[in-house]
């Protein structure tokens, strides 16, 4: 009888703990206090989040007002135009954007090889990336930046004007 008794004392004892979340990973914020979130916004909505300052003097700050290193950004939106450049084997994916100021552009997106004949103009779309806090010096310059990190991996981040081709794993059909 007590054998049963400290049995189901345990058995008790261990429900409790896992209801009340102790036995839970640790799902503290890492160093600094950001826990990863995903965002999901368009191509405009992404230019009009970006602050950047610094131009012209010894230090340059990209930041995204709503992301932070870690975040997953899903980039949703509609193909504006799509062109192959078989030199550069990289297809840029462009996607109309409107500022907060009314002023219209382009938010422009390179993707490795030719994607022409899985995606089209008028298709929706998810890019899908993650934010990645980086500081480098280039031509005696130090840029603070969020980065897309599948960006930033490719060995031609910093001669291609921060813009190099991503791989194909990045988009899909929204």
């Amino acid at each position: 009888m007590k054998k049963n008794l400290i049995v189901m004392g345990i058995v008790i004892l261990g429900l409790a703990l896992v209801i009340s979340g102790c036995t839970q990973q640790n799902n503290n914020p890492p160093p600094g206090g950001n826990t990863p979130k995903t965002v999901t916004m368009t191509a405009g909505e992404l230019l009009n989040d970006l602050t950047m300052e610094g131009f012209g003097t010894s230090t340059v700050n990209w930041t995204y007002n709503s992301l932070a290193d870690g975040d997953t950004l899903i980039l949703q939106d509609v193909i504006n135009n799509i062109s192959y450049d078989t030199t550069a084997d990289k297809t840029q994916v462009k996607f109309n954007t409107t500022s907060s100021g009314g002023v219209s552009s382009s938010a422009v997106f390179y993707i490795k090889e030719n994607i022409t004949g899985s995606y089209a103009i008028g298709d929706a779309v998810n890019i899908t990336v993650t934010i990645k806090q980086v500081t480098f010096e280039l031509n005696s310059v130090t840029y603070n930046m969020e980065a897309f990190q599948e960006q930033y991996e490719q060995t031609d981040f910093q001669t291609s004007m921060f813009n190099p081709a991503m791989p194909q794993t990045v988009i899909s059909k929204a």
